[in-house]
């Protein structure tokens, strides 16, 4: 009955620095983390989250139809204004690393949303640019949606980025490689 929810960061390199991210005026569990980690001669900070889920389901019954409308369209936009804030907090962090950046985990959010074109504006996105088909993430209904992501910064080039199988958990994870950009060139 007793158990912890968050997200963690594991590694086969080093972890030279980690700490938590708190999302400011944050109601829920949600949380992220940040890790530097040591590769070679490089390092690099992996910020790790989970913004707001967006908590719809729907039961199909006729005669409570209206009113699950109306309460989701008042989490939809609750859950909107939290990943909003959310996000604002985890770009802070990600601006001030000193290092190579990978934003990662559930934003809860589809490629066309303003929170993600907000992260687009100074990293790229692993499944845009290395990855092939749709890259669902969405292991249940409504399945056709890709609403885990990995970002980078422009100091890092993707290898390749997809989805792997999963019957554990309602997301698909994603797995992407990366290579550093040497410094000069």
């Amino acid at each position: 009955a007793y158990g912890f929810f968050g997200v963690i960061t594991f590694s086969r390199y080093p972890i030279i620095k980690a700490d938590s991210i708190d999302y400011r005026n944050n109601e829920t569990f949600n949380k992220g983390v940040y890790t530097d980690i040591k590769i070679g001669n490089d390092t690099v900070r992996i910020i790790n989250i989970h913004l707001q889920s967006m908590s719809i389901r729907f039961k199909l019954q006729f005669n409570t139809i209206i009113s699950q409308i109306d309460t989701a369209c008042f989490r939809l936009k609750k859950g909107f204004q939290m990943r909003s804030s959310q996000i604002d907090t985890v770009l802070s962090v990600a601006k001030r690393s000193p290092y190579p950046t990978i934003i990662c985990g559930d934003f809860n959010e589809m490629p066309y949303s303003a929170i993600y074109q907000k992260t687009k504006q100074n990293f790229k996105n692993a499944f845009e640019e290395s990855g092939n088909g749709f890259g669902f993430t969405c292991n249940r209904f409504p399945w056709l949606l890709r609403i885990d992501h990995q970002f980078f910064s422009p100091d890092i080039d993707p290898i390749y980025c997809k989805t792997l199988s999963n019957s554990l958990s309602d997301h698909f994870p994603l797995e992407a490689g990366y290579v550093f950009r040497r410094r000069g060139g």
